[in-house]
């Protein structure tokens, strides 16, 4: 029972952590787009990544058991957890990635800029940036913070933040499946993959626009289907720009190319009728000196 009190107390410290790094760190990369703009991460509309509240806990008992290793070697030992923690924790992205792409045609997060990407949903330096979380965890909190979850889970009220918390985090799933359900049948009908912040900044800018209140909670508020026409639209709309820009830049290359060849050939036969005059030139010139008459 211990452990499974553990592992909520951890879960719930890891998702709402977690939450609150991501909720800054998309602010930031808004205001590099030129967008003063908080984002609401995840698919959930409260405080909370879960998948963040897994990798806490993972990093926990991964440490806790990488403790028990027969390594006499300290250094050996930390970098045998470190990578092991780095693994587990791009297996649980590469699944969860993979749960939603597959089964909801929802993209939650987009890799396929990064180096050796796999399906846009790992990657090596999110790997290497799993491994650096890892090591910050067992250097720095291992040797505390589980001390610190047995106190709280020894307090009577440990089981009412249980109560607040697992309430609002069960209703907010609820309630949230209902809207990937929707993006799924859409999706689905659709022949796509919906990128779920991509949909939110859409209906967001749309609210801007028409000078209606944005939401940061409940995102999707307001009709469903409209906000995932007119994102499909946007959507048709880029991938129209898109092939009408590779559509121009062929036919520059195009063009381009049947000009180089007019070039290269009015080159070839200028060069061609050079070569003619000097050999008609050579010619004379070796008949005069061998006497012959032209």
């Amino acid at each position: 029972m211990i452990y499974l009190f553990r592992f909520a107390t951890f879960f719930m410290i890891g998702s709402a952590g977690g939450w609150v790094v991501e909720l800054f760190f998309r602010h930031f990369v808004m205001l590099s787009k030129g967008k003063n703009r908080w984002v609401n991460p995840g698919f959930l509309a409260g405080p909370c990544l879960p998948i963040y509240g897994f990798g806490l806990s993972i990093l926990y008992f991964m440490s806790y058991l990488g403790d028990m290793l027969p390594i006499g070697n300290p250094i050996l030992k930390a970098l045998v957890i470190v990578l092991s923690e780095a693994v587990i924790m791009t297996l649980v992205e590469l699944i969860a990635g993979e749960i939603f792409i597959i089964r909801m045609n929802i993209r939650l997060w987009d890799y396929t800029r990064q180096w050796g990407n796999y399906k846009g949903i790992i990657c090596p330096l999110f790997s290497l940036i799993w491994g650096l979380v890892g090591a910050a965890y067992y250097f720095l909190f291992h040797s505390w913070l589980p001390d610190v979850v047995d106190y709280l889970i020894s307090q009577n009220y440990i089981l009412f933040i249980f109560g607040v918390f697992y309430g609002i985090f069960f209703v907010d799933y609820a309630y949230s499946m209902q809207m990937v359900k929707k993006v799924k049948k859409f999706a689905q009908d659709n022949g796509i993959v919906v990128f779920y912040d991509d949909l939110k900044e859409d209906i967001t800018d749309s609210r801007e626009k028409k000078k209606e209140k944005t939401e940061f909670t409940f995102v999707f508020r307001g009709n469903m289907q409209e906000h995932l026409k007119h994102y499909y639209d946007n959507l048709k709309l880029s991938a129209e720009n898109v092939a009408e820009m590779m559509q121009e830049h062929t036919e520059a290359i195009k063009t381009q190319i049947q000009e180089n060849k007019e070039i290269v050939k009015d080159k070839v036969q200028e060069n061609t009728e050079l070569v003619k005059d000097k050999m008609h030139e050579t010619g004379d010139s070796l008949k005069e000196k061998m006497g012959i008459k032209k």
